[in-house]
């Protein structure tokens, strides 16, 4: 009975002192109400910093993130949105958005909140920093969860839609 708790207790404690990648991996925006978005045709582009991967803290733990995979992730996330919904996505268009991640962090509080500043530009227009964020009890599924986020964010924001449509 003893060795079963020691067993259960060693496999809770050991990932809290080790650091674990968290890749975007899949993103999932299903849930996501994004209406008919009108306009097109546009590039994407990634704005990758390429300084690896770095360790984030939360609270009990570490997790492995590099800005750029998440970059990566969001561009790809962003295109097949994009082309689901009838927005033609391609090199050379006249209309660009241009996506980094800048910073991802987890704060801890009842759940892990993790959060994403990264920047949007479109077209020649200013660099704007935005943020987007998500919650889980697990570190990993926050993080993936918040890159799901930007894309939703992004889709939604008006500012978006405007260029897009040409306004």
């Amino acid at each position: 009975m003893k060795s079963r708790h020691l067993v259960w207790l060693a496999s809770v404690a050991m990932p809290l002192g080790c650091t674990l990648a968290a890749p975007p991996g899949s993103l999932d925006v299903s849930k996501a109400a994004i209406h008919s978005i009108q306009g097109g045709p546009v590039e994407l582009r990634g704005n990758f910093a390429m300084k690896g991967s770095h360790v984030i803290s939360q609270g009990v733990g570490s997790l492995s993130v590099d800005d750029d995979e998440y970059t990566t992730a969001i561009i790809t996330g962003l295109a097949e949105q994009l082309r689901e919904h009838g927005v033609q996505v391609e090199s050379g268009a006249d209309r660009r958005i241009e996506i980094q991640v800048v910073q991802i962090l987890i704060h801890p509080k009842p759940q892990l909140t993790c959060v994403i500043d990264f920047n949007r530009k479109l077209g020649s227009g200013p660099v704007r920093g935005l943020q987007s964020r998500a919650e889980s009890w697990d570190g990993r599924k926050a993080c993936a969860a918040a890159a799901s986020q930007v894309v939703i964010d992004t889709l939604k924001d008006p500012v978006l839609r405007d260029y897009l449509g040409g306004s």
